[in-house]
């Protein structure tokens, strides 16, 4: 076992997660959360992923269905679309963009969205005609023809084995002075550290979890400045007393709160 991040081998804390049995350990080095195993896990089977999505509550959802496009519009992306709204006649690729909700939400003419599952793509060409799509997994970034002022990975590089592989293509496509936008889950809080092994975000499907310092290392070693970090919460439908009063029951699974995830803009020096 290494750390997918820093590649430390040594002084591993070893646990199993509450949410799904996800054997994990914590590096001594970098305090990333990593899976001891590598997990191929496959976004491109059909439909199931995005029709019968479980959720770490057990909530079975159709994220393909306008309610719940919908509830991610308002409640997932933060200033994001703010942001990139507020920029004119840009170029933006969107890298493991799922559905397109937050590309279609963007005003600009120039949408790209790159993702591997071909469910989503085929979702994306029937209902956001503004988007152009690549079916494809983030390494065929580079067969992409074009450099972008703006690149988001909304939740992305907890998926992969190799992040800062990921982070240097990224920057192989991305304009001087452009803004990279990585969206992840965050362990090393307040509430990651009460909640533990209950933490909801460990799962199948997240290969490394990043504290907020690792991230940020990530960034400066590759020569990204990042000028702003966002902790979207608050201002969702999140924010209520159910998950309030969840946070005093310490040995369930941890309720989606403040602290669960985090954004960065990080500018391209």
């Amino acid at each position: 076992m290494k750390c997918r991040f820093c590649h430390n081998q040594k002084n591993l804390k070893i646990f199993t997660s509450i949410n799904e049995n996800i054997p994990m350990f914590i590096c001594s080095n970098c305090g990333c959360h990593n899976q001891q195993n590598n997990t191929i896990f496959n976004y491109d089977d059909g439909n199931s992923y995005w029709s019968n999505y479980k959720d770490p509550d057990g909530n079975v959802k159709d994220i393909s269905s306008k309610v719940e496009r919908e509830f991610k519009i308002k409640n997932w992306y933060g200033d994001i679309p703010r942001y990139i709204n507020s920029l004119k006649d840009i170029k933006v690729l969107d890298v493991g963009c799922g559905l397109g909700y937050l590309l279609s939400v963007l005003k600009t003419k120039f949408k790209f969205g790159i993702e591997p599952s071909s469910f989503a793509c085929n979702y994306i060409n029937e209902n956001f005609k503004d988007i152009k799509i690549f079916n494809n997994n983030f390494e065929n970034i580079v067969n992409i023809n074009d450099n972008f002022d703006v690149i988001i990975a909304y939740h992305v590089i907890e998926h992969l084995s190799e992040p800062e592989k990921f982070i240097k293509l990224l920057k192989s496509k991305l304009k001087k002075g452009g803004v990279l936008i990585i969206g992840t889950p965050l362990i090393g809080t307040l509430l990651s550290n009460y909640f533990g092994k209950y933490y909801r975000l460990y799962n199948k499907s997240h290969e490394i979890l990043f504290n907020l310092k690792s991230i940020d290392k990530l960034m400066r070693k590759n020569n990204f400045k990042v000028f702003k970090i966002e902790k979207p919460f608050f201002k969702t439908d999140y924010f209520n007393l159910k998950n309030i009063i969840r946070l005093f029951y310490k040995n369930k699974i941890s309720p989606p709160y403040y602290g669960s995830i985090v954004t960065l803009y990080a500018r391209n020096l």
